[in-house]
C-alpha cells in the first residue's frame, strides 16, 4: 500500500511537468494528435496558438493547485482511499474546467470563422 501512495503522490508533479513541456513546445499547427482541440480551436491557426496558449498557462495552474491539494491532504493524514480521491478529484474538477474558460475565451475573442475580433 505504501509504494501505492508515492506512485499517487508523483501525480501532481508529474502533471505540472506535462503542462510545462505543453507550455514550452506547443503544437505549431492544427492537427488531431497534440494541442487542445475543440471545433471552436480549430477553426483558424489564430484560434488555435490562442487556445493552446491559455490552455497551458491554465494547466500548469492546475497542476500547482493538485499539488498544494495533495501536500494539504496528506498533512491531514485523512488515509490512503481518501487521499487518493480527493486529490484526484482537484485534478479532475479543476481540469475539466479548463475547457468552459479557454471555450469562453475563444468566444469572446474570435467570430464563428475563428477570425479575431476587432476591439
Amino acid at each position: 500500500m505504501e509504494n501505492l501512495f508515492w506512485m499517487h503522490f508523483i501525480l501532481g508533479p508529474f502533471f505540472l511537468v506535462i503542462a510545462f513541456l505543453f507550455k514550452a513546445f506547443p503544437p505549431k499547427s492544427i492537427n488531431y494528435l497534440y494541442g487542445y482541440r475543440t471545433t471552436r480551436s480549430m477553426k483558424s491557426d489564430a484560434a488555435w496558438h490562442a487556445a493552446n496558449k491559455l490552455s497551458a498557462n491554465l494547466m500548469v495552474g492546475v497542476g500547482f493547485a493538485t499539488c498544494l491539494a495533495q501536500g494539504i491532504f496528506y498533512a491531514t493524514g485523512i488515509g490512503f482511499a481518501a487521499y487518493v480521491g480527493w486529490s484526484s478529484g482537484v485534478l479532475v474538477v479543476l481540469l475539466l474546467a479548463t475547457i468552459p474558460a479557454v471555450e469562453a475565451h475563444l468566444k469572446k475573442n474570435f467570430d464563428e470563422q475563428g477570425n479575431p475580433i476587432s476591439k
